[in-house]
């Protein structure tokens, strides 16, 4: 009896899902991403991202929409060979078109 063919374990990869308007917080964020607040010295995105990295995971992919350069820069600087930034085109459409433009960088 031939032993089932054993395939490469596929890499553990986090997403963040950046690319929100987040208008709920408009008073706070004053019309910016709300991932660009500082809490406690760092970003709401450096914190997210900083976070997955300490797992064990391989990469972090980042899908940024709403200000996403300025997102894409700062989630960046944590660690720039394992952090991916992917843009969503579709953001505004919701986080599913968000999480479908991660789909091809999660293998």
């Amino acid at each position: 009896a031939r032993s089932p063919a054993r395939s490469e374990p596929s890499p553990r990869v986090g997403v963040v899902l950046a690319a929100g308007r987040a208008t709920r917080l408009g008073e706070v964020t004053d019309g910016h991403s709300k991932l660009l607040l500082r809490v406690g010295g760092l970003t709401l995105i450096e914190r997210a991202v900083r976070m997955l990295l300490t797992s064990r995971l391989e990469r972090v992919v980042v899908v940024v929409g709403f200000e996403g350069e300025a997102v894409a820069a700062v989630a960046a600087r944590a660690d720039p060979d394992r952090v991916h930034i992917v843009p969503a085109e579709r953001w505004p459409e919701g986080n599913g078109q968000s999480l479908a433009a991660a789909e091809p960088s999660l293998s």
